[in-house]
C-alpha cells in the first residue's frame, strides 16, 4: 500500500506491473502483480485514515494477510530531516477511524513488531539509515497548530501523517500483519513549514526505499 502517487508509479514500475492493468479501488487504484511479480499487488494512492481503512478492511475481505505499507511524513523532531528514513514504533491515534476499530487508548502499537524489525533490518542491510520511534496520526491537516505540535513533541512523536494510527488498528481487528515505513518529506519542528519535496536528498530517499521494497517483496514471496 503506497499512499503518495510518485510512490505507486515507482514500485509499480519496479514490479513490472503495466500501467493500464490498474483497477478502479474506491478512490483509488488496485494494481495486480505483473510477470516479474505475480504473487504481488499494489494499491494507491490515497490519503487519510478512513479511505486506508476502507482500503485494508476490503483488502483482507479478499484474503490479504501480509502489508507493507510506504508513505510520507512531515518531521517533529529536531533530529529529524527531509530525506530521513522513519520504521514506526507506532503511533498517536489523533484520528476518529481507529476506535471504530476496537482502539481505546492514544497509543496504537504495531499488531506485528517481528514484521518491523524484519523490514528495518532489510532497509538498514541495504544501505539505509533508518530511525524508530512514534508517528503522530491526524486527519486534520490545516490544524497542525503550534500547540499541537508541542503535545506531540513532549510525547516523543518524531513525526506527524494521516494513516498510520488507523492501519495499525485495522491491521489488528483484520489480523494481518503489517509492517510500515516513512519517508520524511517536510518539517515541522521549528514551527515553520519547511518543504522538503523537491530536494534532491528526498528524492534520492525515495528511489532507493522503494528499489529496497522491491527487493523485499519479492524475497519474501520466492
Amino acid at each position: 500500500m503506497a499512499a503518495t502517487h510518485p510512490d505507486v508509479l515507482a514500485l509499480r514500475r519496479r514490479f513490472g506491473i503495466p500501467a493500464d492493468d490498474g483497477e478502479a479501488l474506491f478512490l483509488s487504484r488496485l494494481y495486480p502483480g505483473g510477470p516479474q511479480s505475480a504473487d504481488v499487488s499494489l494499491v494507491g494512492p490515497f490519503m487519510g485514515a478512513p479511505q486506508a481503512a476502507m482500503l485494508m478492511e476490503t483488502l483482507a475481505a479478499w484474503g490479504v494477510r501480509r502489508i507493507v505499507f510506504l508513505g510520507w511524513c512531515g518531521a517533529l523532531a529536531s533530529s529529524v530531516k527531509s530525506g530521513d528514513v522513519i520504521v514506526p514504533q507506532g503511533a498517536f491515534a489523533d484520528e476518529g477511524t481507529s476506535p471504530a476499530y476496537g482502539c481505546e487508548s492514544l497509543r496504537v502499537a504495531p499488531a506485528s513488531p517481528a514484521f518491523q524489525s524484519q523490514l528495518s533490518t532489510h532497509l538498514r542491510q541495504n544501505g539505509l539509515t533508518c530511525q524508530e520511534g512514534w508517528i503522530w496520526t491526524t486527519d486534520a491537516v490545516f490544524r497542525e497548530t503550534t500547540s499541537k505540535v508541542r503535545h506531540y513533541q513532549s510525547l516523543g512523536a518524531l513525526a506527524v501523517e494521516m494513516e498510520l494510527s488507523a492501519l495499525y488498528s485495522v491491521s489488528r481487528h483484520c489480523g494481518i500483519e503489517l509492517g510500515a515505513v516513512l519517508m520524511v518529506s517536510d518539517e515541522l519542528s521549528s514551527f515553520k513549514w519547511r518543504p522538503g519535496f523537491k530536494s534532491e536528498r528526498f528524492q534520492a530517499t525515495r528511489a532507493a526505499v522503494c528499489e529496497a521494497i522491491g527487493t523485499y517483496v519479492e524475497r519474501s514471496t520466492s
